[in-house]
């Protein structure tokens, strides 16, 4: 039922329907911070102030002011002025009504020039569009720029390096193109700040059955923080197909393997898709000698007695890796390809990890930090050594894990380059034995406080005197991290 206020409006009514889309004109009242003035196109006149009445995206209605001489007519072409709070916006206008009028109001309607809508075509995003979760959409915050007190929320459907697509009740505000918005964003359990927007176009859209308002934005400045949290949201939440596609955008999540289910492979379509992922991993970083491989070449009987992990992402299998655990009657797997030393940890010692392999696509982030971590979790204490095989190039990112170099070569007939065998220490690594603060608290930090609240380490002596004072390191090697993944100019 109408109230009295919109009674009391209704009876300045007049049929404008020709000059808006739709239903998308906001009515204004007397103490909304919003003016217009007009003149003809070509003349250096003084402007005419106009109370503004009804907008929309393409047209805005004006009230026409009483005593006025000016001829207004049909088909001129106008300058317009709207300010909007504190910001003024300069169009070009059409009048494309004649003046209506009844006993109480006196208007014509003027549409933006076609100079604003090839404006309005050109500001498209041209990059992806990344679909926000239904269950964790994001939230803006915006102060109306025209009433002194209230605000107005917004839900954001999709995001791109470019801008957002928001959504909010169609009674709540009052837009036009240009207008520049402060917003306090908000991303579901990962951040917010707060941005400035401007508007580039405004349309409905229908969420279950009910018309909203959806608004196009453009960012006019996205710091390297600001990046960050939406990167994080989007490889968690959105529809992102993979890390490069964000990197390729400019957004490097800070933690990508939040998004990332880690969990050991139980199905033969699982087991499948580790044997493709090995051989994209491998063909990728140039190490196949054979020409054409098949991806159950990438297999061996080792798979049938070691625990096979997987890390999955939307469903797709992107990292993975097996362990196996030697035992006295067993031989190590690496036993097949070297001879093993006494002075090497015995059998029973040593679990194993080989065949460790990421997607080309999800590659230069901390996707491996997050595996190892998961790898670590399985750790035991009468088996506290850890031996893999390197390539060449992975050799100093391993060393800054805390492995070392045992001077044990090997290289198969599947492979061009020659692997490194090298061991750590589990428990040293977890205590930040032969580590920097930096690379413990980044890497090994969670895991072992998690395994310490489990009971399964408990450091004692140097090892726990050590950690609580790596931990004063907490902050500045977040600091550290920040400045060395900060994107560089090109």
């Amino acid at each position: 039922m109408e109230g009295p206020l919109s009674s009391a409006r209704n009876k300045y009514d007049l049929d404008f329907t020709e000059l808006h889309d739709r239903a998308l004109n906001f009515d204004t009242r007397a103490g909304d911070r919003i003016l217009s003035r007009i003149r003809k196109r070509g003349e250096s006149g003084r402007f005419t102030d106009m109370r503004v009445w009804d907008t929309s995206e393409r047209a805005i209605e004006l009230v026409y002011p009483e005593n006025e001489d000016h001829a207004w007519a049909k088909g001129d072409s106008v300058d317009l002025e709207v300010t909007v709070g504190s910001q003024r916006i300069l169009f070009e206008g059409l009048i494309v009504d004649e003046i209506r009028h009844n006993e109480f109001a006196k208007r014509i309607g003027i549409r933006y020039a076609r100079r604003l809508e090839k404006w309005s075509r050109a500001e498209r995003r041209s990059g992806p569009r990344w679909i926000c979760s239904n269950q964790y959409y994001p939230i803006c915050v915006a102060t109306s720029p025209f009433i002194s007190s209230g605000a107005v929320v917004f839900q954001v459907s999709d995001v791109s390096s470019e801008g957002m697509q928001l959504v909010c009740d169609i009674s709540k505000t009052y837009l036009i193109p240009r207008l520049k918005i402060r917003l306090t964003v908000n991303f579901p359990l990962v951040g917010d700040f707060v941005t400035t927007v401007e508007v580039v176009r405004i349309g409905f859209d229908s969420v279950g059955g009910k018309d909203h308002l959806s608004i196009g934005v453009k960012f006019l400045k996205l710091t390297h923080e600001m990046r960050s949290v939406i990167a994080q949201y989007l490889i968690e939440f959105s529809n992102a197909p993979s890390l490069r596609a964000l990197r390729d955008h400019g957004f490097k999540p800070p933690d990508p393997k939040r998004g990332v289910d880690f969990y050991f492979a139980k199905t033969e379509s699982e087991i499948r898709a580790i044997w493709k992922l090995r051989r994209l991993a491998h063909e990728n970083d140039d190490n196949i000698a054979i020409t054409a491989v098949t991806d159950e070449e990438m297999s061996d009987k080792y798979d049938m007695v070691s625990r096979l992990i997987v890390g999955s992402y939307r469903g797709k299998i992107i990292a993975t890796a097996r362990t196996h655990f030697g035992s006295m009657d067993l031989p190590l797997e690496h036993e097949n390809y070297v001879e093993w030393p006494q002075s090497l940890p015995r059998r029973d010692q040593v679990f194993e990890v080989s065949r460790v392999a990421l997607d080309p696509e999800f590659q230069k982030g901390d996707l491996l930090f997050g595996l190892f971590q998961f790898i670590v979790m399985t750790y035991r204490e009468e088996r506290p050594y850890v031996v893999l095989s390197a390539w060449p190039h992975q050799v100093g990112l391993y060393e800054k894990l805390g492995f070392s170099d045992t001077g044990l070569r090997h290289k198969g007939d599947l492979w061009k380059h020659e692997q490194r065998v090298m061991i750590a220490d589990g428990l040293a690594s977890l205590c930040g034995r032969n580590l920097n603060p930096v690379t413990w608290n980044l890497t090994w930090r969670p895991v072992a406080e998690r395994m310490i609240d489990c009971g399964v380490i408990e450091p004692k002596g140097m090892n726990k005197l050590r950690m609580k004072v790596y931990k004063a390191f907490g902050l500045p090697s977040r600091f550290v991290e920040r400045i060395v993944t900060r994107p560089r100019k090109a």
